[in-house]
């Protein structure tokens, strides 16, 4: 359907992790390098709304949703949340003649309500978005449109985030994420980071999942190989419960390397900010691994029980490791027999050997 000129009203709903979030912004610039003219309301989480480039895009409207309530453990809390939420949105946006656009699927009862009560002019949506989350063929009834993923089996999300937009707007650009300007925080970064010796490397130990880390002992011969090559400090980062903060522990295990916090230090502007200062970063598969290729810091994302098909960093020097096990991807959570994996096999077969080899060739080029 072509909608040029006729300024239309879309809808995004994209309450979603971080890395996904960073992708979905390419599908929003895929939009306004369409047509700067079309009227964009977003749904997402309250954290991200600052992510959302001001000069580049001109968003109609932004709801936000609370992400710890939103996802709290406790169900009875989640649905209250939601409920209360459902029914305060069209206070904020009168929803008639939208077109709504799902980049994650939402809770039936969202999905019931987006379609019958606020009579949404289209609704769009993948009929599965990750592993294990897809719609019920009972449900189909609810949507405008379902597009199939069958054929993007191996294809990386930002695709699948961008045919998304394709199905409304006949186009066949390509876009890439996008994030805001943060030089006004320079100073204020270079303050944190202090004097450093010639290579800043950053170290993601932990993911957004608790089941998403990188083994201490691993962690500890990375640094040894790296330094005893490269004049390196080290930045551990991250965000969440202090208990996390590898720091302490890697100083006890190398008291003689420059290994320094700047763990829930900043938020996330100022992480891009920090990114763009670094010569690597080395993490777990995870959101601030989408921030470093966005901002063009070269990264090095291991990839244990997610696929890197799915989930690499958009960076021609970003380097996916993955093990390829047979058990994996699994993304834990979402494990065919509903068990966490403890072990870690798919992780423990990046060895430090691995890392040290394209460290070498991502640093060498910025010799």
């Amino acid at each position: 359907m072509n909608m040029k000129g006729n300024k239309e009203k879309i809808v995004l709903y994209a309450p979603v992790y971080l890395g996904d979030f960073i992708w979905f912004t390419s599908a929003l610039d895929l939009i306004y390098s369409y047509d700067k003219n079309i009227k964009v309301s977003l749904i997402i989480f309250e954290e991200h709304k600052k992510l959302i480039s001001a000069d580049r895009f001109n968003i109609d409207k932004i709801i936000t949703i609370n992400k710890k309530i939103f996802l709290h453990k406790n169900k009875f809390i989640r649905y209250i949340y939601k409920l209360f939420w459902l029914i305060d949105i069209p206070k904020i946006i009168k929803f008639y003649n939208y077109n709504l656009i799902f980049f994650t699927i939402p809770p039936k009862i969202f999905i019931k309500i987006f379609s019958k009560v606020y009579m949404f002019k289209n609704i769009i949506s993948l009929d599965s978005v990750f592993q294990g989350s897809k719609i019920e063929k009972k449900d189909y009834k609810y949507f405008s449109k379902i597009i199939d993923t069958t054929k993007f089996k191996d294809s990386h999300f930002i695709i699948r985030f961008q045919t998304l937009i394709r199905s409304l707007f006949p186009t066949y650009n390509m876009a890439i994420p996008t994030l805001p300007y943060t030089k006004y925080l320079g100073n204020e970064i270079k303050s944190l980071i202090g004097e450093t010796k010639q290579y800043k490397v950053a170290l993601c130990t932990r993911g957004s999942a608790d089941w998403k880390f990188l083994n201490i002992d691993f962690l500890k011969e990375v640094i040894s190989q790296i330094d005893d090559i490269y004049d390196a400090t080290f930045f551990v980062i991250g965000s969440g419960d202090f208990k996390f903060d590898d720091t302490d522990k890697l100083k006890k295990l190398l008291p003689n390397k420059d290994i320094r916090s700047v763990y829930n230090k900043t938020s996330l502007l100022e992480l891009t900010e920090f990114m763009k200062n670094m010569d690597l970063l080395i993490s777990i598969d995870t959101g601030v691994v989408h921030i470093a290729a966005a901002v063009n810091t070269p990264v090095i994302s291991l990839c244990g029980p997610t696929l890197p098909t799915h989930s690499a960093p958009v960076y021609h020097k970003g380097v996916s490791l993955y093990s390829g096990r047979s058990c994996s991807p699994c993304d834990i959570q979402i494990n065919t027999n509903n068990k966490i994996c403890n072990d870690m096999k798919c992780l423990r077969d990046i060895t430090a050997d691995i890392v040290l080899k394209n460290v070498k060739e991502l640093l060498n080029e910025r010799i």
